[in-house]
């Protein structure tokens, strides 16, 4: 056999070859790895055979080493715990809680892009507790919680006020819908169910209904933006069946300042409590 015989059967044999790696490839089914175990599987399957990873859903977010990506910590989770060691100057502890609320849900929502939950966690515990604090706030309006009756109840019912400001702005910065309609919106949900705009649980369902120890509180939207969310409120605290007996009167509203009338009631005009400062930059839904 010459040289050229032989080119030619060796090139025929390659031929054979190639059809044959061809049709072979054909017969075989596409494969792909999975995303959650490396195993080659079907292209077609839905659920992983070998971990059960679910492929018809893109796969979750990963941060550190093995995306090459590093998560980034919530400046709101920091901003809450940094303003929750001042909680006891009450106007920092607001700003802590509704920063924490906010933080936490945006961590939530972020697949494993931010941190921070445990600072905001003790940012919102620092926040409640410095606010919360009953001699404080008798002690700025002048009559201690172990006078009589009528002192306590006074003192409950700025204290109250002074939560349902908290939650109204935490609800306005966790829903995006501005401030609920009702303000039973805010008490828990019957039995196990769960949270939502209807019942989100920020206070509980006595304060929801409207009860403060020998006060009646009332709750009622003010402003609307243009899209109709609720952006304004007022709350009025009044002596339950008591107004000839001159008892205050109090107020507040979306500035959350309190404000004071000795024998009528309070308005939007009326003298804020001793010591109260305009928190700078309020809280308010975004119009």
């Amino acid at each position: 056999m010459n040289g050229r015989g032989a080119l030619r059967k060796i090139g025929q044999e390659w031929s054979r070859l190639g059809q044959a790696f061809s049709l072979r490839r054909a017969l075989q089914p596409d494969k792909r790895k999975c995303p959650g175990c490396g195993d080659e599987i079907h292209a077609g399957a839905v659920v992983c055979c070998v971990c059960g990873h679910r492929l018809d859903h893109p796969p979750r977010f990963r941060a550190g080493a093995e995306s090459g990506i590093r998560p980034k910590t919530s400046g709101k989770a920091v901003g809450s715990l940094l303003l929750g060691c001042f909680s006891f100057l009450l106007l920092p502890g607001l700003a802590a809680v509704v920063l924490g609320h906010t933080a936490r849900a945006e961590i939530k929502k972020s697949s494993g892009r931010l941190r921070g939950r445990g600072p905001a966690l003790a940012g919102l515990i620092l926040g409640y507790v410095g606010i919360t604090s009953v001699p404080f706030l008798a002690m700025v309006l002048g009559f201690p919680p172990w006078g009589s009756e009528d002192s306590r109840n006074q003192a409950a019912a700025v204290q109250n006020l002074g939560t349902l400001n908290i939650a109204l702005q935490t609800y306005a910065a966790s829903y995006g819908k501005g401030f609920p309609e009702q303000l039973r919106q805010l008490g828990p949900p019957p039995g196990d169910a769960a949270l939502d705009a209807n019942a989100s649980g920020f206070v509980a369902s006595a304060l929801a209904s409207g009860k403060s120890s020998g006060y009646t509180l009332s709750y009622n939207v003010t402003g609307r933006d243009a899209d109709g969310r609720p952006i304004a409120y007022s709350i009025h605290a009044d002596p339950a069946g008591r107004e000839a007996s001159g008892q205050p009167h109090f107020f507040t509203d979306q500035t959350q300042l309190i404000r004071t009338e000795a024998n009528r009631l309070a308005t939007a005009g009326s003298p804020p409590l001793p010591e109260q400062s305009r928190l700078a930059g309020a809280y308010l839904p975004n119009q």
